[in-house]
């Protein structure tokens, strides 16, 4: 009986995640979903940005404090191992859900500018030259040194590589 609540309680945090993941995808594109990153009760620019950066810091702590194996030993003490990474995914994404319900838009040239990048275009298309420009600028350039089985980037001084 335990071992099929478990796999209950699992298959509904991950259904869970599934909604929020999906969410998260209407909430930055402003498109299906009821409240999107630019809606909600306008505040003063200030208070947004202070708001927003304390439920990004909730969920960045909930997320990197759940993850940490003291955490877990201590954790496992209370809850059954069984059911441990099903209880991070859930709290995972409620503190998410949470971050969708309670966020504030930025009402201001900052929050206008973080909206649609000018030099991006809009239109046809302009999903696609905005991952180019991402790839563009995480791509190794020809001066790094990429050693990767050290996973390092280092500076390449030499004169062989330019």
């Amino acid at each position: 009986m335990t071992r099929i609540l478990s796999v209950f309680f699992g298959l509904v945090a991950y259904a869970i995640f599934l909604l929020a993941f999906l969410y998260a995808i209407g909430f930055v594109e402003g498109a299906i979903v009821p409240k999107d990153i630019n809606s909600g009760e306008v505040v003063p620019t200030i208070d947004a940005v202070a708001i927003d950066i304390i439920l990004l810091s909730l969920f960045a702590l909930q997320h990197s404090l759940m993850a940490r194996q003291t955490f877990k030993r201590w954790w496992t003490r209370i809850i059954p191992d069984a059911i441990e990474r099903s209880v991070y995914v859930l709290s995972a994404s409620l503190a998410l859900l949470f971050l969708y319900w309670q966020w504030r838009p930025i009402p201001s040239i900052i929050g206008r500018m973080l909206r649609r990048p000018r030099n991006l275009g809009s239109g046809r298309g302009s999903k696609a030259r905005m991952l180019a420009a991402m790839f563009e600028s995480t791509r190794p350039r020809r001066n790094l040194s990429i050693d990767r089985s050290r996973w390092s980037v280092g500076i390449c001084l030499s004169s062989e590589n330019s």
